[in-house]
């Protein structure tokens, strides 16, 4: 099963499950060492821990 059948599997199972939301580097690697079977991201986080900015803010 590749990623996307895996992701797609866990939003269509039986009961729901935790998404948690990575806000840098570190923090997605601790949460999937604590077992998380996928990770979500925050765009400005992760640009924010780059020190770049959030280019959706750009959007007009």
């Amino acid at each position: 099963m590749d990623k996307y059948q895996l992701f797609h599997q866990l939003h269509h199972q039986p009961t729901g499950f935790v998404l948690a939301n990575a806000w840098d580097l570190s923090s997605a690697q601790f949460i999937q060492t604590a077992g998380a079977k996928a990770v979500a991201t925050t765009s400005w986080g992760i640009a924010a821990s780059l020190g770049l900015a959030d280019t959706i803010d750009q959007v007009t």
